[in-house]
């Protein structure tokens, strides 16, 4: 890594899915490849590690592994308000009030 100064560090996994932490796109886990290529062509990222993570067992006693990235910014995302739901409007027909 050449000359990064690193402010915000940034984990995927292929077992979890989530947005974006600089923008609204969301980040499928069975898609890690395409979140990595995102966050590193998109906002700049480093990928610093790529590697394996245990997680124990099924029910059938089969080991489990998860595919895992560690990726580094030299920016902090910004504060993102918490998810609020879809927003519907309708119109109700007997007086014409919309409502939210």
């Amino acid at each position: 890594m050449h000359d990064l100064d690193i402010k915000y560090t940034h984990r995927l996994s292929s077992d979890e899915s989530s947005g974006c932490p600089y923008c609204d796109t969301f980040i499928s886990g069975h898609k890690l490849d395409k979140a990595i290529n995102h966050l590193i062509s998109a906002h700049e990222g480093r990928l610093l590690h790529i590697g394996s993570e245990y997680n124990g067992t099924d029910d059938r006693g089969h080991t489990v592994h998860f595919t895992v990235a560690m990726l580094a910014f030299s920016t902090v995302p910004p504060e993102k308000s918490p998810y609020q739901g879809p927003r519907i409007r309708f119109t109700v027909a007997e007086d014409g009030r919309e409502i939210t």
